[in-house]
This record gives structure tokens, C-alpha cells and sequence, in this order.
């Protein structure tokens, strides 16, 4: 198989069923923004863009396809097929690179910027201390520093991660509410889920839905952070008074690495009106998580029923792209061996067949170590031919098959995987077809035999 092949198939798959889950994921925040449950749609933000990673439905379909599925074509090659996905490669490339380019010079942006932030005084240190622990932070995992071009605080950093002051006087409630803010980003993880979100944007940014999902990403983020802060901060009215006095004055220059406390006006209406919905309205778990398991179970028949329908497009994208090359058929040519009778440490048995017509038969026989399996009797006229065609699991194990005549002389090839031959009879007799199996473990034989002429 060709990796641009490889390549398109998992894109394609994850695509799809990222697609899927982030409608599957989109539904359920309806009710469950209504009902207060903001935590519950970050939470499954995790699983969302996981599965616009992972390649688990490529690796079903992959091995479905690898037995037998889809007429065991799926992904396999023809010049068109080469043809376009190396096309559809280097268009997602050049997008990927676009964006990653985008996304270095934000860190390297980042990065000039860190090296002109200051430590903040040691009063202001000591009190960020105190926030720390009670949101549950060991002091000192996270910096707090002055950025004198910033305009409004935020929270930056994977692996240094700090939160960044304006250089400006604070009252002792806003220093208080913005730390609990800034910190709690930290605590719920926000920084790596915004990095997988931008990862996904960068490797599936031909799906329109993960640009939506960015942009949902940030605001369950903060839904999630508001439910926690509030209790903390006196409660929902003075919290959003506090926030509305820092940040509303001020224009936000956004960054891809920063969580800021708002990100515009519009935004901050709708969290406060969430915050609002989620304290006056009666909280609904069980019908939450019922219509989530119905959802995920819509979702699962879904995705099968996508890719076993992609699979099938796929096989006949296949068929009407491969160049088939006749060539000649050359039945292969068995030597014939005969002898006296099985050995002495053979074991021999009758194998029950199934009788087609009056001059063909089927087999199905498990034929075991060192044992030889045969027909009943039947009559053979001289001139006639007696025809052999067998199948052996598994198919790397030498049989021997063929005839034996009323006096034990037995005709016979050997071979493995499948067998045909057809057997000359010289001298009218009755006759036996068998299979001998002198390998150290069982066989499965099938197939059938005929008097032909």
C-alpha cells in the first residue's frame, strides 16, 4: 500500500469521526448550558479532539478490510488512485505548514515577550501564595510577573506557566478575583487543552467544524473556570462586576498561548447569563447523562454505518480506477506418485461426504497428525477420469490426495493450499479418493470430487 494512501485514509477517517462526535458533543451542550453543566462540555472537549487524532476507525476498517471485507480491495492501489491522494497530500501540507508557521512565530512572540516580563513585588508574592494553596497549587509551580505591554492580566505557559499583571493599581478584591481566574486555568489544565485544540486545527483544518470547535473550546473553558470562581469570589454579581471594571476598558491583543479573563464584551454578556442560568435552574443529572448515553449510542451506529459506506466507495472507487492485465491461465502441473498403501504408523479412516450428484461429491474433513481420511467406495469406468479439487487450512502444510482402487494401489500428488488434478482411470475398478496428513497437527480439507467422461 502507498503511504499517501495510508495518509488519506486516516485523515479521512479521523475526519469523519471527529466530525461526528463534535455534532454528537455540540447537541448535548445545548441542554446541558441551560441546565449549568458548562464542566461537563469541557470534559468532553478531551474526547472530542482524541478522536480527531487517534486512527481508531482506520484501524477497524484496516483490519476488516484485511479480511475479507469490502472484497479485501480497501486501500489498495491503482495509478489514479496514487494520483489523487498524492494531490490531496500536498494541499494538506501546504495548509499544515501555513498554520504551523503561524503558530512559531506566535511562540517566538511569546517568547520576546517573557524576556521583558518582571517579578512582581514580594507583597503581591505573598498574597498570590495564599491563593495558590486554597485553590489547591503548590507555591512557586506557577510565576506571577508584571508585563508592562499588557493590557489586560491573563495566563500563560505549558512548561513555565505564569500569570501576567498590567502594570497598574489593583484593589485587594480584583488582585483576589484575578488570581483565582488565572490560577484556576491552571488548575483545570485549560493550557493543554487549548494546545490539543490548536494541534487539531493545524492537522484537520480542512474540516470546517474545528474552527467552530476552537472558538466553543475557549468559552467552555471559561464556563468551567466561572462555576468554580464564583463561590470564591463573593459570587456572581460582584465576580463579573470585577472583571467588567479590568477588562472592558481595554482591547485585548489575543494570543494562540494566553487565557485571558475575557476575550470581548459580547463574551463576557454570555458567560454572565450562563452563570445566571446555571444558579436559578434545577439541576438535571440523570436526564444528562441518559441523553448522553443515547447520543454516544446514535453516535457509535453512526460512525459504523459511515465508514462501512465509505469502505464501499472506496472498493468501487477501486474497481473503476484498476487496469486489469489479462494473463494467460497455466493450471499447475502435479507429478503423480503411487504406492501400496498408507505407512504403518498411519492411522485410516472413512470421511463422510456429501453427495452433489450422481458423480460428484463434497468434503469437509478435519484430517488429524498422521492420519489418512478417505471416501466410500464407488465405481470408476476405464476411460474415465476422476477429478480432485481441494482447499487446506492451514495452507502451508503438505497433504497427499488422491485415488486408491479395490486392491489398496493408490495414485496420488502432494501439494499445499489448494489442489486440483485430474486422475486417468486405465482399468475399470471401485474407487476411494483420500487425503493424507503426515504433518504433526490436524488439517481442515475442503472441497470436492467428480467422475468426469
Amino acid at each position: 500500500m502507498n503511504w499517501t494512501i495510508e495518509f488519506t485514509g486516516i485523515m479521512f477517517t479521523v475526519g469523519l469521526t471527529g466530525n461526528i462526535l463534535f455534532l454528537l458533543w455540540y447537541l448535548l451542550c445545548i441542554p446541558f448550558q441551560k441546565w449549568g453543566y458548562g464542566k461537563w462540555c469541557r470534559m468532553g472537549l478531551w474526547a472530542v479532539e482524541a478522536f480527531y487524532l487517534i486512527p481508531v476507525v482506520y484501524m477497524g476498517m484496516w483490519y476488516c478490510g484485511q479480511n475479507g471485507r469490502w472484497g479485501g480491495v480497501l486501500f489498495w492501489p491503482t495509478q489514479t488512485i496514487l494520483d489523487v491522494t498524492g494531490v490531496i497530500f500536498w494541499i494538506w501540507a501546504i495548509g499544515a505548514g501555513i498554520l504551523c508557521s503561524r503558530l512559531i512565530v506566535s511562540l517566538i512572540v511569546q517568547y520576546k515577550r517573557n524576556g521583558a516580563q518582571i517579578p512582581c513585588e514580594k507583597e503581591l508574592q505573598i498574597r498570590f501564595a495564599q491563593v495558590c494553596r486554597e485553590v489547591g497549587i503548590k507555591p512557586g509551580s506557577v510565576a506571577l510577573v508584571w508585563d508592562y505591554r499588557a493590557k489586560v492580566p491573563a495566563f500563560t505557559g505549558i512548561l513555565h506557566p505564569r500569570v501576567t499583571l498590567p502594570v497598574q493599581e489593583f484593589t485587594a478584591e480584583q488582585l483576589r478575583v484575578v488570581l483565582l481566574h488565572e490560577l484556576t486555568h491552571y488548575k483545570q489544565g485549560d493550557m493543554y487543552l487549548l494546545l490539543l485544540t490548536l494541534l487539531v486545527q493545524i492537522v484537520q483544518w480542512f474540516c470546517p467544524f474545528v474552527w467552530v470547535l476552537g472558538r466553543k473550546a475557549r468559552l467552555y473553558m471559561e464556563y468551567a473556570c466561572d462555576e468554580k470562581v464564583c463561590g470564591r469570589a463573593g459570587g456572581r454579581k460582584p465576580y463579573f462586576d470585577t472583571i467588567f471594571d479590568l477588562v472592558c476598558a481595554s482591547h485585548v491583543q489575543k494570543s494562540l498561548f494566553s487565557m485571558y479573563m475575557t476575550e470581548d464584551k459580547h463574551e463576557l454578556v454570555r458567560r454572565k447569563k450562563y452563570m445566571k442560568d446555571a444558579e436559578t435552574r434545577k439541576k438535571k443529572p440523570i436526564v444528562c447523562a441518559a441523553l448522553s448515553v443515547l447520543l454516544v449510542m446514535c453516535c457509535s451506529v453512526t460512525i459504523l454505518a459511515a465508514s462501512d459506506k465509505a469502505g464501499d466507495q472506496y472498493r468501487e472507487w477501486y474497481r473503476g480506477t484498476v487496469v486489469e492485465i489479462e494473463e494467460p491461465y497455466e493450471p499447475k502441473i502435479y507429478e503423480e506418485y503411487t504406492d501400496h498403501g498408507p505407512a504403518e504408523n498411519i492411522k485410516v479412516e472413512t470421511g463422510e461426504t456429501n453427495q452433489i450428484s450422481r458423480s460428484m461429491a463434497n468434503i469437509s474433513w478435519t484430517v488429524g497428525s498422521n492420519t489418512s481420511k478417505s471416501t466410500a467406495g464407488f465405481s470408476v469406468k476405464s476411460g474415465q477420469t476422476i477429478s480432485i479439487s481441494i482447499m487446506m487450512e492451514p495452507n502451508m502444510k503438505n497433504v497427499k490426495a488422491g485415488i486408491v482402487d479395490s486392491s489398496g494401489n493408490r495414485t496420488y500428488i502432494t501439494g499445499k493450499g489448494e489442489i486440483s488434478h485430474n486422475f486417468e482411470i486405465k482399468s475399470a475398478d471401485t474407487y476411494k479418493v483420500f487425503v493424507e496428513n503426515t504433518n504433526s497437527s490436524s488439517v481442515e480439507v475442503k472441497g470436492y470430487y467428480s467422475v468426469i467422461g
